[in-house]
Order: structure tokens, then sequence, then C-alpha cells
């Protein structure tokens, strides 16, 4: 009888769809080294097809853990490789796994700004991450602008054929066919050169065994589309002066179209050029939808009481300096329409993300010095925590981790269970329990508590469709 993976379940299946799209805390640990193996073949055929030359700079977005860039790298001595990723422990692996190696780097980013100057890389490749671009048009832009004149990007993936028959994707993947990444690339005004697609059987990340299309698009930026983008707005407003009268002899609306998609739905928004341009309406999309939540993604704080002695604080924190610095430049040039609702929901995330990345910050320098608690805005606010932290009395710190535990374990704590797991660690992990818990679900949760995140009473998805004349939707239904 043959051996056949079991099924998982509806939750599982959501669990991996989310790892996958950003791998976290030790199973996405895992889930990197899996898509190593499962994404081995499109990973070398992308690596392949970037036909790499002296001095080449290389960007990657989505490398994962970053096991495939030495093999970069290794073609020639003077390319330099950088990737971004939006998952912190895949940045942090990578970063562990080529340590020792000059020319290589990696960096935390958002997944809709990438934090390089115009111009900056001779290659691009990504390789299954294009189904969980937000704004997909936007970040085909941001490829394009820091692509060098005569630059290539490889897109690799698994088309829509295929993919509309693996279990997992139905949950936050966006689908794509070669017509649609072509014409991504070519809005972005790169020129798709060729498309390749083959097939292969592969296990899955389900544990299934499937044919797998494997789809390249190879796209490049020449002239020719920045000759165009000269060249037709004039004429195009030359014709709309000539042809595009009404019947009673006044000019008609000039119109364009944007894209965008949210989590189960494709739109396409037709708008007045006259009163907004697209700039400033993928800038309402990115306050309203991309940055809704998760301002800061890099990790500062500890869940596991295992994790915490190993838990590399100044290194998250550098991690931390430069997300913000990269999220506080995309605020800083963000373009938005006009009107009250808009400003005031830039100048709230703005707040958020300071306020974030405060505390973000004192929770990582806590971590390897608990006094400095004892000094800032939130101290007055969490001193029960604070005390026991920064305190060297074992029994103060075991009484504040008892109070805690029956504060927030309300339904299941008894004192009892509690001694029991507490006599069942060393002295050492008992110590790391109680400050994990203290300083995490202690401390953190009470500082955050304090910066009220403004949350106003408005829907700004609707606030966001009335910007457009018409709006249509295509949705899949989870």
């Amino acid at each position: 009888m043959e051996n056949r993976p079991p099924q998982l379940t509806e939750t599982q299946l959501q669990k991996l769809a989310a790892q996958l799209r950003c791998p976290d805390g030790e199973a996405g640990v895992k889930v990197g080294e899996m898509m190593n193996f499962t994404n081995g073949n499109m990973i070398a055929k992308a690596i392949e097809s970037l036909n790499l030359a002296f001095a080449n700079s290389v960007l990657e977005i989505g490398p994962g853990n970053g096991s495939h860039a030495r093999d970069i790298v290794s073609k020639e001595d003077t390319i330099t490789y950088s990737g971004i990723d939006i998952s912190p422990i895949m940045v942090e692996e990578a970063r562990k796994l080529n340590a020792g190696l000059e020319n290589v780097s990696f960096e935390l980013a958002d997944g809709c700004y990438i934090p390089f100057g115009e111009g900056r890389f001779d290659k691009i490749l990504t390789t299954n991450t294009i189904y969980f671009w937000q704004d997909a048009q936007g970040y085909a832009n941001e490829i394009a602008r820091v692509l060098a004149k005569d630059g290539t990007v490889t897109i690799g993936f698994i088309p829509e054929s295929t993919m509309q028959h693996i279990p997992f994707a139905k949950y936050g993947f966006t689908l794509y066919s070669v017509e649609k990444v072509t014409a991504l690339m070519e809005a972005a005004g790169l020129e798709a050169v060729s498309a390749v697609t083959e097939k292969e059987w592969v296990t899955s990340n389900s544990g299934t065994q499937i044919e797998k299309g494997i789809c390249t698009v190879y796209s490049e930026k020449t002239m020719k589309p920045a000759l165009l983008s000269l060249l037709i707005p004039p004429l195009l407003l030359f014709f709309s002066h000539q042809h595009n009268k009404t019947a009673a002899g006044r000019e008609a609306v000039a119109t364009d179209t944007l894209h965008w998609e949210t989590e189960f739905c494709t739109h396409i928004g037709t708008f007045d050029k006259s009163k907004y341009s697209k700039e400033q309406l993928r800038g309402a999309f990115k306050l309203w939808f991309t940055n809704s939540s998760h301002q800061i993604n890099t990790r500062y704080v500890v869940f596991n009481a295992k994790e915490y002695y190993n838990f590399d604080s100044k290194g998250q924190l550098q991690m931390l300096e430069k997300e913000y610095a990269g999220k506080k430049a995309v605020y800083a040039v963000i373009k938005i329409p006009p009107g009250r609702i808009w400003k005031d929901l830039l100048q709230n995330r703005i707040k958020d993300l300071d306020e974030t990345y405060e505390l973000s910050k004192l929770s990582l320098k806590a971590h390897s010095d608990p006094s400095i608690l004892l000094k800032n805005r939130f101290a007055q606010h969490c001193p029960q925590y604070i005390e026991a932290l920064a305190s060297e009395d074992t029994e103060l710190l075991m009484a504040a981790w008892q109070r805690l535990k029956a504060e927030k374990d309300t339904g299941s704590y008894s004192e009892s269970s509690f001694n029991k797991y507490k006599n069942s660690l060393s002295p050492k992990m008992r110590i790391a329990a109680a400050r994990t818990d203290l300083l995490t679900f202690g401390w953190y949760n009470c500082a955050n508590r304090q910066i009220g995140h403004e949350t106003p009473n408005i829907n700004y998805r609707e606030e966001f469709d009335k910007l457009f004349l018409s709006v249509e939707e295509d949705c899949d239904e989870p």
C-alpha cells in the first residue's frame, strides 16, 4: 500500500500559509529549510538566468534563510549581494548562514518599500514571493526604481493553473499567470524579454506530490520605456484636447485606473486624473490597508524561556533601527489625496510608528539591562513589573512572576500548579521564565496600553472607494 502523508486540516493549512508568507519562530526556521528543498530547482534556474558578470550588484527579494547567497557570489568575487525579507527570523538565519562573507548582506524590509536608492542594482531576482505583494503594481514600480539602466529582473513563480489546486493557496495567496506578471512589469516601465514555463513533479509544502508548473519571467530596464514615458503624456494631452469633447462641446473627464488587492479581492478603480494622481491613491492605500498593522516587524520580545539567554537583543536592536529609519523615510515622501481624513491618518500612522519604535527599543535594551525601565515615560504606569525586573532579589522576582501568572491565567491558575511548574525548572531556567513573562506579558503589555493607538470611527475602505468614479471587484471568498 502506498504511504501518503496525512491530510492537513484547514487550520493547519492556514498556519502553513501564514508561515510561507512570513516565517516566524522555530516553526519559521523549519519552513525556511523546507523551502530551500521545494524551491531548489526554481532558485537554481533563476540564478542561472541572471548571467552574472564582473562587479554586478544583485538584489534578492525574499531570500528566506539565504542558503543560496553563497552560490551567487561564488560565481565572481567582485559580485555584491543584498537580500531583503519581511521576516525577522529569516533575516537573522540568513546572517548566521552567511557570516564572514563581506560581499553579502541581509536587511529587513516592509514588503512595500525597497530600502535602496534609484538604479542601485544590476540584477534583481525573486522566487515565490509575488503572491504576497500587497500592492503588486506599487512594488513592481519599486523594483523598477532600484534597477539600473540595462539591468534585468527575474521573477520565478508557480502559475495560477497549478496554484489553484494547492490547498493552502486559498489563504492569502494572490495567483498569477505569465500574462499578469508581464503586464505588471511593463506597467512599471520594464520590457518583458521572455517567459519560460516548465513542469516538474515535487513534494509540496503540505506534503503531497504535485506536478508543478514553474514560470520564470525575464524583464529588463531599457531606454525605450523611459523615452515613451516622456513622449506619451504630451501626445495624449494633445489628442485629448482635440478629440475628447462631449456632444455639448465640453471636455470629457480624463480618467485613469488603479489596480489594488485586499485579502480576497482584486480591485480596479477608475478615477478622475484632474483630482488625484496614482501616487496619491497608492499612498492612501498604503496608509489604509498595507500599514494598518504590524508597524514594526523586528522581533523585540522573547516568548519562550528557552530563548532567553541566547536572544541577540543587540542584533535585533540594529535591525529595529534600520527598519524604523526605512519606514520613516517612506512616510516622509508618501503622497496622499487632499482632505483631512488622509492627512489625519498619515499623522496617526507616524505617531503610532514612533511610539511603537520607542517601546520596542526599550524592550530590547531592557532584555540585557532591566534598570533602563526605571527612567522612561512608562515607568510610573507599570511599577509592579519594573521593580522586580530591575532588582537582583530573586524572591521579589518570583513573587512578581506568581502575581502575574495569577492575573493572566485567571481561569486556570492555582498556586499548587504554579509551584509545581516553577520547581520543575532549574534555578537558571526559573529566572529566565520569570524574566521572560514579566518583561513580555507584564511590562510590555502594560506599557503598550499607555500608547493609546488611535482608532478613529472611520470606515477607510469606504473613504478610499469614494476617491474613485467606479470600482470593480473580483473576489474569491475564503
